[in-house]
Order: structure tokens, then C-alpha cells, then sequence
């Protein structure tokens, strides 16, 4: 009697040991699911810049905006606020 209790006790944590960690290796799942799902959108929006590079008119935008980029005879206006 006592056997078949403490036999019955092991095997209640066992299962219930593993379904824990079942259930917390389901959420961290879930959580490299949506971690994935936001990479392979920025992974996405990455290619879209990518495919836009070879026109002329973007690349100079971005050398004009990123550089700070100009033509030589082209003057360059900072204009800086100060707190008040």
C-alpha cells in the first residue's frame, strides 16, 4: 500500500515536473514565433530599400541626407535653435 502510494507520488511529479516545463517551453515558443514574425518583416522592408538602391534619385538622396553630401558650387545652410 505504502509502495503503491509512493509509486503513484513519483509519478504525479514526474508528469507534473514535465508539464511545467511543457507549458514554459510553449511560451517561449510563442515568443520566438513573434520575434521571427518581426524580423522577417524587417528583413522585408530591408529588401524593398534594398531593390530601390539602384535608382539613381535614391542614392543621391540618401548621399545628400546620411553624408550631408552636395555638389561642389552647392552651399550648405545649417541652421541650429537655441533654447530659450
Amino acid at each position: 500500500m505504502i509502495l503503491a502510494a509512493l509509486v503513484l507520488a513519483g509519478l504525479g511529479w514526474l508528469y507534473g515536473s514535465r508539464l511545467i516545463g511543457l507549458s514554459r517551453l510553449a511560451g517561449e515558443v510563442a515568443a520566438l514565433q513573434a520575434q521571427e514574425r518581426q524580423l522577417l518583416a524587417e528583413i522585408e522592408a530591408l529588401e524593398g530599400q534594398l531593390a530601390s538602391a539602384t535608382d539613381p534619385e535614391v542614392v543621391e538622396a540618401w548621399a545628400r541626407n546620411l553624408l550631408g553630401w552636395g555638389y561642389p558650387d552647392e552651399f550648405k545652410l545649417i541652421v541650429r535653435s537655441e533654447p530659450p
